[in-house]
């Protein structure tokens, strides 16, 4: 009794994948539990990235990158072409690591004054001439006091 299996071939794959984001940031990789790497995201979806490296990787392999803002999720090369290699995440990305990955939530906001609205520090205060020369003198007899009653220490 024969079988028969009917396949159709698909050009168009966008029906599988996740939604892109162009990111264009740099971002650290991981190989297992080696060092950091320097690594550039080019793009990123909620199931993976394609990112960039000078890194030797190779399609199987297992990676931990990091996404400023959005943690650090792990992932599986699964395909390269030179230097840039796609990566498919282990479990794919909240919407709130999505919108947290490379964005603005990941900087420091704050209000710094131009150069025409910072303010000079006041100046200190001087003192008196008199009243310098006379607690410089004074620590100078305090500093030989000190040195004495150490000779005279050491002597006894």
């Amino acid at each position: 009794m024969p079988l028969t299996v009917t396949a159709q071939i698909v050009d168009d794959d966008s029906a599988q994948r996740a939604e892109r984001k162009s990111i264009d940031r740099a971002s650290t990789l991981r190989v297992l539990e080696s060092r950091p790497y320097d690594a550039h995201v080019e793009n990123l979806s909620a199931t993976g990235c394609l990112l960039s490296s000078s890194v030797v990787l190779s399609p199987g392999m297992r990676i931990r990158l990091g996404l400023s803002g959005g943690g650090v999720v792990e992932g599986t090369i699964i395909r390269q072409l030179g230097k840039q290699y796609g990566c498919e995440f282990l479990r794919p990305l909240t919407s709130e690591q999505m919108q947290a990955a490379f964005g603005t939530g990941a900087l420091v906001h704050g209000r710094f004054a131009s150069a025409s609205e910072a303010t000079a520090l006041p100046a200190a205060p001087r003192w008196p001439r008199s009243l310098r020369a006379a607690v410089m003198i004074g620590l100078a007899v305090l500093a030989w006091v000190l040195v004495l009653a150490t000779v005279g220490i050491l002597r006894a």
